[in-house]
């Protein structure tokens, strides 16, 4: 009897369990789907269009930037203080500073975050000179854009196009976007 009372007692939670499993099947088509919503950053070709709220409450939409040259600055929260090593806010102004009115600019924060409103803080109080998206995630929280930058900090310009013509990996690459913004201005 006892025997019969544990079965009835864990039958349920067997179950309930195998229910909330997916399929092979299913995932296979979860990862598909995704797939299809990632915007690439590759070099010669054309991102996907994507929009974001901005932290100023606007939304960026790539597309309406079409014409236009267009520099993005991806990073993570770490990057918003200066380390030994780097200094990305700095080197960011100083592309911006030097290249101002040749190219449009977006920074976006892509990032696994527990404290949104810590977050939001430091991003405002590194006082960045342009826009930027907040595409951090948290288990409340899903991304805005499902992007692949390759690592972080990244830089990448986009040219009248639409088409990626520079993509810079790590910190300390002003010197290769200087130049490149510059000649993209004259065209």
């Amino acid at each position: 009897m006892k025997k019969l009372i544990l079965l009835v007692l864990i039958l349920p939670f067997v179950f309930s369990c195998q229910k909330k499993e997916k399929s092979e099947t299913d995932l296979l088509k979860d990862l598909v789907e995704s797939r299809k919503k990632l915007v690439t950053f590759d070099i010669g070709e054309n991102p996907k269009n994507f929009s974001a709220k901005t932290l100023s409450g606007t939304t960026f939409n790539l597309k309406d930037h079409l014409g236009k040259t267009i520099v993005i600055f991806g990073y993570n929260e770490d990057y918003l203080q200066a380390s030994e090593y780097y200094d990305m806010v700095k080197e960011i102004q100083n592309v911006y500073d030097k290249t101002k009115g040749k190219a449009e600019f977006i920074g976006i924060l892509d990032d696994l975050v527990d404290d949104e409103k810590a977050l939001h803080q430091k991003m405002k109080a590194a006082n960045l000179p342009f826009d930027q998206i907040d595409n951090s995630r948290n288990p409340n929280k899903s991304k805005q854009v499902l992007l692949s930058m390759g690592c972080l900090p990244a830089r990448y310009v986009i040219d009248k196009t639409g088409k990626v013509v520079i993509a810079v990996c790590g910190g300390h690459g002003e010197e290769n976007l200087i130049p490149i913004i510059d000649s993209l201005a004259q065209k």
